[in-house]
């Protein structure tokens, strides 16, 4: 669907000039998909499974925000959209917060259950 209204006005110049190409290959497909694979790992690693997946959810509200940087305009839905999505997040967040918690009091109840167990 999006190639029908795509402009393509200029691509061919692509593979005319072979260090466009090479930039192209080189620039987007190897450097900036590597360091996103990277930082998304990174995330992983880090924060989790819930919080670095929704990082995924991000990428239209601040490709909305850099619109409106440049000057792009935006109504109401897109609004609303951006809402929705950051208020996602906030819950997701919220709920591994609460889930770990519940966890760590968990293991310290147990723990203490086990240590008077011992004691006596």
């Amino acid at each position: 669907m999006l190639f029908f209204v795509t402009d393509f006005a200029g691509m061919e110049r692509l593979l005319q000039d072979w260090r466009a190409t090479a930039g192209v290959v080189v620039g987007l497909g190897t450097l900036l998909t590597g360091a996103a694979f990277l930082i998304y790992y990174y995330l992983l690693e880090k924060l989790g499974a819930v919080a670095s997946s929704s990082s995924n959810y991000l990428a239209p509200a601040v490709a909305l925000l850099i619109g409106w940087a440049v000057g792009e305009r935006f109504g109401l839905p897109e609004t609303v959209a951006m809402v929705l999505i950051f208020g996602s997040i906030a819950l997701l967040q919220i709920g591994q917060q609460r889930a770990s918690g519940e966890s760590r009091m968990s293991r310290r109840v147990s723990g203490d259950g086990v240590r008077a167990a011992e004691g006596s």
